[in-house]
């Protein structure tokens, strides 16, 4: 190889190691000022405990957490009873942190700011709550185990909301915006097969780029997906004719 041939080919590898640089400077750049401005930590750098711990939850709810729980929902034909099963989720959705992205694949959570309890509880007492506003009248706080001892025939015909979490994160766009995005598959089921079933998504701008910040999204995005999920419910309810869709 002639020496024309070596400084060509050691232009292209500064310059294809100048990009390269470039881009791992960029993104150590948004990780940096993340960590700075908002306290963000890696999942596995476990807690840090010379910060006080922060909790957040989704607003005030006058509902209890636990076992399903068999309402009665406002229709356009009257009240229709409805079992309301608690949300379920993931495992990175099933603990207390509250979990942050960075672009689409890069996940942690922030090492002293936490949920009150897990988002899928949190998120089914948002749910009942908007549900019960409709009208609605809920049939005491027993359980369901304790209704179905006391009438099984009769609730074994009240059809059953599952809602099961598939995304409830703040993304970080860049080091100063982000936005909460919640997403949820609701099925209605009536004797145990599935009547209907449909895909949520909500996302909202998040006021600031902090913990704070994404909590507050992702309870405005619970209030406003738990509107569509109860809108959902009192059309299918209402007229019949079971559906599977995705969207709003």
């Amino acid at each position: 190889m002639n020496v024309a041939a070596h400084v060509t080919q050691d232009l292209r590898f500064r310059r294809y190691g100048c990009c390269v640089h470039r881009s791992v400077r960029a993104a150590l750049a948004m990780l940096a000022a993340l960590a700075l401005g908002a306290g963000l930590t890696a999942c596995i750098s476990g807690r840090s405990t010379s910060l006080a711990d922060t909790h957040y939850d989704l607003g005030m709810s006058t509902t209890q957490a636990g076992a399903s729980i068999i309402m009665s929902t406002m229709t356009s034909t009257g009240l229709a009873p409805l079992k309301v099963a608690e949300t379920t989720a993931p495992p990175s959705f099933d603990s207390d942190n509250i979990v942050y992205r960075i672009g689409e694949y890069q996940v942690g959570y922030y090492a002293n700011s936490h949920w009150t309890m897990p988002p899928a509880r949190l998120f089914t007492q948002v749910l009942r709550d908007r549900l019960a506003q409709n009208g609605a009248e809920f049939v005491g706080w027993q359980s369901v185990k304790a209704m179905d001892s006391a009438n099984p025939a009769d609730v074994a015909e009240v059809p059953v909301l599952k809602t099961e979490l598939g995304e409830f994160s703040q993304r970080f766009d860049s080091p100063t915006a982000s936005k909460g995005i919640v997403s949820v598959r609701a099925a209605l089921l009536v004797h145990n097969r599935v009547y209907a079933q449909h895909t949520f998504s909500v996302t909202e701008p998040a006021s600031s780029p902090d913990a704070a910040g994404g909590a507050r999204a992702l309870a405005s995005a619970s209030k406003k997906m738990t509107d569509q999920i109860a809108r959902w419910v009192s059309g299918v309810l209402s007229y019949g004719g079971g559906t599977t869709s995705d969207g709003p």
